[in-house]
């Protein structure tokens, strides 16, 4: 996937993220440190999948000797991150559930599920 396409699906999630938020009344200075962190982690994880998907799980080296592709990290990382933020928010099932008291709302206009879709 090419860069333009990664920073146009992560500006769209971040959009609908911010439009939750704001709804929260979750945006305040505070929170746009946060939100950017999940943004550039959300980058990663994209870009990390990607080279994963061309280059293959397993590398190898000019000697013939096979790794495991270094992205692999690059991309639990960034997700674990992501999710920590996310959890933070409210932006997973589970945390909203425990936010709006065991009320769920329905997935119909989650973010996270665009996101996650392709959306």
């Amino acid at each position: 996937m090419e860069l333009n396409k990664i920073d146009k699906r992560v500006r769209s999630y971040m959009a609908a993220v911010r439009k939750v938020l704001k709804g929260r009344d979750r945006s305040g200075a505070a929170d746009v440190i946060s939100l950017d962190i999940l943004a550039n982690s959300l980058r990663q994880w994209l870009i990390a999948l990607d080279v994963v998907e061309r280059l293959g799980i397993v590398l190898e080296s000019d000697r013939g000797n096979k790794s495991k592709n270094p992205a692999i990290d690059v991309a639990n990382a960034s997700l674990r991150q992501a999710l920590a933020i996310m959890q933070d928010y409210g932006l997973t099932a589970i945390s909203r559930k425990k936010l709006e008291r065991g009320e769920a709302k329905t997935d119909d206009d989650n973010p996270l599920v665009e996101f996650f879709e392709g959306k």
